[in-house]
C-alpha cells in the first residue's frame, strides 16, 4: 500500500479545482481528469469525503490526506498522466470557447437583424400615422370650408339653394335692376 504523496495529493487537487470545488467534484469526475485508471472509485470517494471535511474545518490540507493509501501506485506513473490530462482538459476549455464564440457571433447576427426588422416596422408605422394625420387634417378642413359654404337660411323660402341656381321658373320673383 502506498500512501497518498503530496504529488498525487496535489494532483487530486487541481482535478477538483478544475472541477469547481469540493462541493461540486464526484470521485468519478475526479477520476477521469487525474487520469491514474489504478485509483479504486472507493479510494477517490474517501480521500474527497477527508478532503471536504479538511476544507469545512479549515485544516491544512496535508495533515488528513496524508493518512489514506492507494495499493499499487508510483510517483513515476502519476507525473505524465497529470500532464497528459491537464492538456486534454485545456483543449476541451479551448474547444467550448471557441464553441462558445461562435454562438456569441450567430446570436450578433441575429440581433442585429431582428434590429433592423425593429426598426422597418417602426418606420412603417410612422408612415401609417403620418398619412392617417394627413388624411384626418384634410377631413377637418374639408367639413371646415364646406361649413362655411352652405348658406344658413335659403334666400327664397319656395327655392332650395341648389334649385336657385338652376332653374330661373323658381325664382322668377327676383328682379335684376340696371
Amino acid at each position: 500500500h502506498e500512501e497518498w504523496t503530496q504529488q498525487l495529493h496535489q494532483c487530486f487537487v487541481d482535478a477538483v479545482s478544475l472541477l469547481g470545488g469540493a462541493d461540486k467534484a464526484t470521485p468519478k469526475s475526479v477520476g477521469r481528469i487525474m487520469g491514474i485508471p489504478r485509483i479504486p472509485l472507493h479510494h477517490l470517494k474517501s480521500h474527497l469525503q477527508n478532503y471536504r471535511l479538511a476544507k469545512n474545518r479549515d485544516y491544512k490540507s496535508n495533515d488528513k490526506m496524508e493518512e489514506n493509501v492507494i495499493p499499487g501506485i508510483g510517483e513515476k506513473e502519476i507525473q505524465p498522466q497529470r500532464h497528459k490530462t491537464m492538456l486534454q482538459l485545456q483543449m476541451e476549455v479551448q474547444k467550448k470557447l471557441q464553441e462558445q464564440i461562435e454562438v456569441q457571433g450567430h446570436l450578433q447576427l441575429r440581433i442585429e437583424a431582428q434590429g433592423k426588422y425593429l426598426q422597418s416596422v417602426l418606420k412603417q408605422a410612422q408612415e401609417i400615422l403620418a398619412s392617417y394625420s394627413e388624411i384626418k387634417a384634410t377631413k377637418f378642413q374639408l367639413s371646415f370650408y364646406g361649413a362655411m359654404s352652405v348658406p344658413k337660411q335659403s334666400l327664397n323660402a319656395d327655392c332650395s339653394s341648389d334649385s336657385c341656381l338652376t332653374s330661373i321658373d323658381c325664382c322668377s320673383n327676383w328682379s335684376v335692376e340696371s
